[in-house]
């Protein structure tokens, strides 16, 4: 009785080779978005300028590199959105109902009005004359 011998492509570990490279993919891009963030956190510290903003999508759920929230903001009457990746908003998770109404303040680079960093450790909602914060320590 003969039998087949299994060809090369079956005898290596395609799976294993696509699963190092899916891991190797998702720390440069985690190790990217770090770098980014942190690029963006020195430009606004240059000078920066305070306004209100809110959560528009909260994706809590998956990996730390599909876990994002995208919120928005405005800046001299001109409407910004920001998606900001591995960002755990526990009480959006399971429920962005309770959030996407929320308001919280928002740094903005005043040399680039897209570059932007949120406080979502203060809801400022509801308050008629919030006070700004004196950092950008809560700041993400």
């Amino acid at each position: 009785m003969l039998t087949e011998e299994p060809s090369n492509f079956e005898n290596t570990n395609w799976h294993k080779i696509f699963a190092g490279l899916v891991v190797v993919v998702s720390i440069a891009y985690y190790v990217y978005a770090n770098i980014k963030s942190s690029e963006d956190r020195d430009l606004i510290n240059q000078g920066y300028g305070l306004t209100i903003g809110g959560i528009v999508k909260y994706n809590g759920s998956g990996s730390p590199t599909t876990i994002y929230m995208t919120y928005y903001y405005f800046v001299d009457g001109m409407r910004y959105t920001r998606k900001v990746s591995n960002y755990q908003l526990e009480r959006c998770e399971y429920n962005f109902e309770e959030c996407k109404d929320n308001k919280y303040w928002v740094a903005y680079s005043i040399k680039d009005h897209s570059k932007s960093l949120i406080n979502v450790y203060n809801e400022i909602q509801g308050q008629t004359d919030p006070k700004p914060p004196e950092n950008l320590e809560w700041f993400k």
